[in-house]
This record gives structure tokens, sequence and C-alpha cells, in this order.
């Protein structure tokens, strides 16, 4: 199982991929992106998003990069959860699945998960998620984000070697950069501070690849 790790960063403080490797190896991490073009703004480099050193071996780490603007927000959500609930009548696996995670310590998040599976049907609806409105409930108060501004969202898989890198690459996008990290299911976030406990959650999962 996997769950998603976001920063928002804005665009005065967009590294490029060489201020991006000069940051990690400020902080003795043994990760460095790959790229023939350094000095270009960061950017998805391949498929999935960033291939990676690590160490000796090169790895590619799936990311996603949202440029805000009038019409793309950070993300989409469901606009219309709809009740699954049944009466008199045996659980659906879609009930099953939700009384199951209720209550579950996920350990190695960042929080305790608070959430249900939700089935996505033909009359589902989507809407554009409002990344100012929903950093409120982190109790963020720096400048809005606004259009040119950007996103980062990166899964931690359960892979040791891919979420090490993850984690160390967005703490130091939350050290280096300004950038504001989140996660939505132990509502965690942070600036600095935040940056640093990724980077020591990368540490514990490296530590598992020796």
């Amino acid at each position: 199982m996997s769950f998603d790790v976001w920063v928002a960063v804005h665009e005065q403080n967009w590294p490029t991929v060489r201020q991006v490797n000069e940051c990690l190896a400020e902080r003795n991490l043994p990760i460095s992106l790959v790229s023939e073009l350094p000095g270009k703004p960061l950017a998805k480099i391949s498929g999935l998003g960033l291939p990676v050193k690590f160490d000796n071996e090169q790895i590619e780490l799936e990311v996603s990069i949202i440029r805000l603007n009038e019409t793309v927000g950070y993300a989409s959500r469901i606009a219309e959860p709809q009740s699954h609930k049944t009466e008199g009548r045996p659980q659906s696996g879609v009930e099953f699945l939700n009384d199951l995670l209720t209550g579950l310590d996920f350990g190695e998040s960042l929080g305790n998960a608070d959430f249900q599976v939700v089935p996505i049907t033909k009359d589902t609806k989507w809407e554009e998620a409002n990344l100012n409105d929903d950093l409120k409930d982190f109790g963020y108060s720096g400048e809005p984000f606004s259009e040119g501004d950007y996103v980062v969202v990166m899964p931690i898989l359960s892979r040791s070697k891919h979420a090490a890198s993850a984690y160390f690459f967005l703490g130091s996008i939350c050290e280096c950069f300004g950038g504001f990290g989140f996660e939505y299911q132990g509502m965690t976030s942070g600036y600095e501070p935040y940056g640093h406990t990724l980077i020591e959650l990368g540490h514990e999962r490296n530590e598992r690849t020796n």
C-alpha cells in the first residue's frame, strides 16, 4: 500500500535539477537526480517522472509536477460522494473494506489513516480541488498559491529504496526551496521542520536496504 505526499512551491523558489542535487549533496543524502539538462527547471524527465541514482543503482521515481493555472487545480476529487451502506442485505465488498480499514494504524505512514473506499462509476462527478482552501485544514497561513506556482506529488511506495529516495527528494524541496509539504492520511504538514522529518523517514527506510 502507498500514500501520497505533496509539496507546494512558489514559482520564484522553483529549483533547477542542479540546485536540487546541490541541496541533496549538502545534506549528504545518497541520491541525485539524473538529467542531461541540469540547468533547466525541475520537470518530469522520463515516463514515470524522475530517474534517480541511489548509491550506485539507478531507479525511477513516480512523480507528478503540476503548475497551477486558471483551469488546472492541484488535484481532482469526487464532488458528490455517495453512501454505499446497505440495509437488510449482506455487506458489499466496499463496506467490508471500509470496516477493515476503520481505525487501522499504518505505522509507517506519517500518521494514522482515516479514509474509506469509494467506488468510481460512470455517474461519479468530479471537481477541481482548490489548493489554498485545502491548506487551511493544515493551518497554512503563508502567501497564497496562485497561477505559475508548483505542486509536486509523490507516492511513498512499499519498496524501501523508492520510499527512501522519495522522502529524501521531498524533504529537500521543503528544506531548501521553501516548499510546504502535506499529506492527508495523518494530516501532517510544514516547511523546513517537516522536510527534516521526511528526510529522517528516508534514513529509516534506507537502513532497511543495507
